[in-house]
């Protein structure tokens, strides 16, 4: 129910986001009435647990399985282990997701994609840096194709209004990207996040859940602020307004750094800064939407017992799909992705 009504903020009508999530539309007006009544969304068939679960125990448990493409070896001693705790469905599917993350994960480290379409696909994410023992906390946000990078800097884990109106502010100034990678923390999936990008029509490509290498471009700008910053002559003590400034220069220097995959240029060349640019218009982005949507729907027509993780997996082809087409990428390692080549027809 909620990636549907994800979708809808994007703009999709419930039916469609239905079709595009692969979620019947009579279950989902079933769900809403019951979640508007203050009721669970599925009632749980069979007798429930009598042991109370310890999700902690359960999770140091889970990683002791070896999962195969088809089946979890260990998965029988599992329940075995938790029977009181956790009905065999609900154990079964938790397994199921856990499998199919780790299958996604070892094919998504076989390839990658060059980003070529300038300001067409941002990159954001939330890290941390030490300095005199402080933490400070950088919200990163990259261009992929330039590598030019931006960087806001807090003493706190921003939270999703302060990262919205980081986006709405880059928006404003440069241009909406079509396309936003973030990881799966809740401060860039909030509320005020998802009210940005259905406003300026930005398109969210969320990582696979407990893979964040898949937005591995942005986590590689904070390996290279980590890296200016300790090449800096930093002082002993540090307040924290004379660290964010060091913060700033050394991104300063990584977007004007010479590098070899631009040709020589620097990111603040290729990027040019402070030019608004006229991209698409919301009649395009709507039909960009309209086409990937209906790429995803036709991935999912080929998966039976669909669940919420193949869901987001058919998105994430169908928006690769579509800039693979279009030109805007390069996959790399292509021979080695028969999934992708399927979804968009190769």
């Amino acid at each position: 129910m909620e990636i549907v009504e994800k979708l809808m903020v994007l703009g999709l009508s419930a039916a469609a986001a239905c079709r595009t999530a692969g979620v019947p539309y009579d279950h989902y007006k079933r769900w809403k009435k019951r979640r508007d009544a203050g009721l669970a969304l599925i009632g749980k068939p069979g007798p429930g647990p009598t042991v109370p679960l310890n999700m902690d125990e359960l999770e140091e448990a889970l990683l002791e399985l070896v999962h195969c493409r088809k089946r979890s070896h260990g998965a029988t001693a599992l329940y075995e282990r938790f029977a009181k705790k956790i009905t065999r469905r609900e154990l079964a599917e938790v397994v199921k997701a856990r499998r199919e993350e780790h299958n996604q994960n070892k094919l998504l480290r076989l390839w990658h994609l060059e980003w070529h379409a300038n300001a067409y696909i941002w990159a954001t994410d939330t890290t941390e840096v030490k300095i005199d023992g402080k933490k400070i906390r950088i919200q990163t946000t990259r261009d992929l194709a330039s590598r030019y990078t931006f960087v806001h800097i807090f003493d706190h884990v921003p939270t999703d209004e302060e990262i919205a109106q980081i986006l709405a502010e880059l928006f404003k100034k440069h241009g909406a990207p079509l396309f936003l990678k973030r990881d799966n923390g809740s401060n860039e999936n909030g509320p005020a996040v998802a009210d940005v990008l259905a406003r300026h029509w930005v398109f969210p490509l969320n990582s696979p859940v407990a893979y964040p290498q898949y937005n591995g471009a942005v986590e590689h700008a904070q390996d290279e602020i980590q890296r200016q910053l300790a090449a800096m002559n930093l002082p002993a003590t540090c307040a924290f307004e004379h660290a964010a400034a060091y913060i700033r220069l050394a991104v300063h220097d990584l977007n004007h750094n010479p590098r070899p995959i631009l040709g020589g240029k620097c990111a603040c060349n290729v990027f040019q800064p402070g030019r608004k640019r006229a991209m698409l218009n919301v009649r395009q982005r709507k039909e960009v939407g309209t086409e990937i949507s209906d790429h995803a729907v036709a991935i999912l027509d080929e998966i039976e017992d669909r669940t919420k993780a193949d869901s987001k997996q058919a998105w994430r082809l169908a928006v690769e799909g579509w800039l693979i087409e279009t030109g805007n990428v390069v996959v790399k390692n292509w021979e080695q992705l028969p999934t992708l080549q399927l979804a968009i027809g190769a």
